[in-house]
């Protein structure tokens, strides 16, 4: 594992060869909520995920992932693996990380239904939540 503190990623080794990615699975799924609520909280909670080719593309696939309870984590930068119809990775537990684990992700029409453990998530296929916070130089998390 390699860290890299100036872009605030970790890059994981690529994982070992395998069957070519499904169709379609290449681009950036979101689901980044903020709290209403009356306590004026604020709070983001939910899930991005950006799937792309490694440079040794085919077979290498990377995934990079950020999650939100709260408050938002850094993003990971991980090797992911071809399962069936899906994909596959594995966020490293790292000290104070709110979302480690093994995921599952296969596509469903236009969105990614992400598996981990007993929860299932939908990430529809669109732009980043960041995209328009980072353009209008207001991308400031929690």
């Amino acid at each position: 594992m390699l860290l890299l503190p100036a872009l605030g990623m970790m890059l994981m080794p690529p994982p070992p060869q395998g069957s070519a990615p499904p169709s379609g699975i290449f681009g950036t799924f979101t689901k980044f909520e903020v709290d209403k609520s009356d306590d004026g909280s604020g709070d983001i909670s939910g899930y991005e995920v950006l799937v792309l080719p490694g440079v040794d593309y085919p077979p290498f696939l990377y995934v990079v992932f950020q999650c939100a309870v709260g408050d938002v984590e850094p993003p990971v930068l991980v090797p992911a693996k071809v399962e069936g119809q899906g994909i596959s990775f594995d966020i490293p537990a790292v000290s104070g990380e709110f979302c480690p684990g093994h995921y599952v992700a296969r596509l469903k029409g236009n969105a990614l239904m992400m598996t981990h453990g007993d929860e299932t998530v939908s990430l529809p296929r669109g732009r980043s939540y960041w995209a328009p916070k980072v353009a209008t130089g207001k991308a400031v998390a929690h």
